[in-house]
């Protein structure tokens, strides 16, 4: 018998080094209090293989009844709602993978930059081959790739990749040349036919690197240095 899957249920992924840091544990514990969210479980994994450590977490979540799967960053912070907006927003848009806004920083060029991408083609030999960081809009933004520092994606998506969706993790999944470990799985999902990603400024994320570097940092990076 089919199982009957709880629409809207969220449950939270993270892949960590053994030690978290302590603003996550605190906004993660508080979105699991806030009963806006419909978080049936959370799922945490160690290893030094990012890969199988992802790949536990989603064969955990696929066993479930949840629709959702948010991958949350131990180095992300949200609003305690944020998991019931992203749904929120996935749902209202029909996305199958949903991302709130986030930030990096490069300390050698000083520039903050967005968390979408666009795929350009090609393979190359760097990091993230083919890939182009996008200039931030502060709308809502359909996009080809981003982290997951903050991703949620839906059900139907593992059901299709099928056992182990992340063995392409960290490889070009045309060349198996070096790539962004999240970008790789972006691409393997656009392959299978899911469309492109909804990066939304509904949800915002802070990343704890340097500072808890936010969307006030790119405005103000941006505007000192133009477009990306």
């Amino acid at each position: 018998m089919k199982k009957k899957i709880d629409e809207g249920a969220i449950v939270i992924g993270y892949v960590h080094p053994g030690t978290t840091h302590g603003e996550f544990a605190q906004t993660l514990s508080a979105a699991c209090l806030d009963r806006r969210n419909n978080i049936r479980a959370v799922y945490a994994a160690s290893n030094a293989d990012h890969a199988v450590a992802r790949n536990a977490v989603v064969a955990a979540f696929v066993d479930g009844i949840a629709e959702w799967l948010l991958w949350w960053d131990d180095d992300a912070t949200a609003d305690s709602d944020a998991p019931a907006q992203l749904v929120h927003q996935a749902t209202k848009h029909g996305a199958r993978q949903a991302h709130g806004y986030s930030f990096g920083y490069d300390p050698h060029s000083e520039r903050v930059f967005g968390g979408a991408w666009e795929f350009m083609g090609g393979a190359g030999e760097t990091d993230d081959p083919g890939w182009k960081p996008m200039e931030i809009t502060g709308k809502n933004m359909w996009v080809d790739g981003v982290g997951c520092h903050f991703q949620l994606v839906h059900r139907s998506v593992y059901e299709k990749l099928g056992p182990d969706p992340h063995l392409n993790w960290g490889k070009h999944p045309e060349t198996g040349k070096h790539m962004g470990q999240d970008l790789a799985f972006c691409r393997d999902v656009a392959t299978a036919g899911f469309g492109k990603i909804l990066y939304t400024p509904h949800v915002q994320t802070g990343h704890i690197k340097e500072w808890n570097i936010s969307y006030s940092d790119y405005l103000r990076n941006h505007e000192k240095w133009g477009t990306e």
